[in-house]
């Protein structure tokens, strides 16, 4: 149904189809306890949907003149986030999990960071690939540890999820209108429609979560949005459908923050 942490894996049971088709609001409203009640509490730690990030909008790049409901400023990424990789005059181009762990310090309200100072920190202290040994093309790149290790080294708690069940997609969305920042690790390739960066198929990049996109109506998730540092794009729309093959089928791994303290 859902995806679980990382550490320890518990089966959860499918999630049963509902007869009424709210709106979105009202369905926003409903996920907290409707989860709670079908898994017996196994959602209790995902906070409450914040309504007050809904706007609805027709500008999300990919859907332009749709009007969807957007749950955070995503568009305000170019101004906020650190969208391009490898630029911070260290020869570590492959940074992607490093610039993603410093959005969503920025995103904690953090300020002062910056890429230079951020793979100074992970190289040091061995958390990401980098000096002696290490080919050019990989140095700067970190594991899911490694992220939650940065992150945590900064004062704010994270958890890792990888997932599993039928709908693990949704989880993410609900993470993030909840208030929590995250990190998600995907397939570069499968992402970006790209066979050279395929690779072998697995998880091999790392982009910031920046909103949600759901339909005015029914409040079906349509798809979320990324600050993708490796394309140099502060707001890439990614649906649903691309979700499932570059991070449910890779499989990926997300780590997100424990509380709701995204600004």
């Amino acid at each position: 149904m859902v995806f679980e942490e990382f550490e320890q894996f518990t089966e959860t049971p499918p999630m049963p189809e509902k007869e009424s088709n709210p709106g979105f609001k009202e369905k926003l409203e409903d996920f907290k306890g409707f989860f709670t009640d079908v898994l017996g509490g196994a959602l209790t730690d995902i906070p409450e949907p914040r309504l007050e990030d809904v706007s609805i909008r027709d500008d999300i790049p990919g859907l332009e003149g749709q009007s969807v409901a957007v749950c955070g400023e995503p568009l305000d990424a170019v101004k906020t986030l650190d969208y391009i990789q490898g630029d911070s005059g260290l020869p570590a181009v492959s940074d992607c999990g490093v610039v993603s762990s410093m959005n969503v310090l920025t995103m904690c309200g953090i300020e002062g960071l910056d890429e230079g100072k951020m793979i100074r920190y992970a190289a040091e202290n061995n958390r990401c690939r980098f000096g002696f040994g290490v080919p050019e093309e990989e140095n700067g790149g970190t594991t899911v540890l490694d992220q939650r290790a940065i992150i945590e080294s900064h004062g704010v708690d994270v958890k890792i999820f990888v997932p599993v069940g039928e709908n693990p997609v949704e989880e993410l969305a609900m993470r993030f209108e909840g208030g929590c920042a995250g990190i998600i690790n995907l397939n570069a390739g499968y992402l970006w429609d790209d066979p050279a960066s395929v690779q072998d198929g697995r998880c091999n990049h790392a982009v910031t979560m920046t909103g949600t996109v759901r339909d005015c109506e029914s409040g079906e998730l349509l798809g979320i949005t990324v600050c993708d540092s490796g394309i140099g794009s502060p707001c890439t729309f990614v649906s649903t459908e691309k979700l499932e093959k570059c991070f449910v089928n890779a499989p990926g791994a997300a780590v997100f923050t424990t509380d709701p303290v995204r600004k």
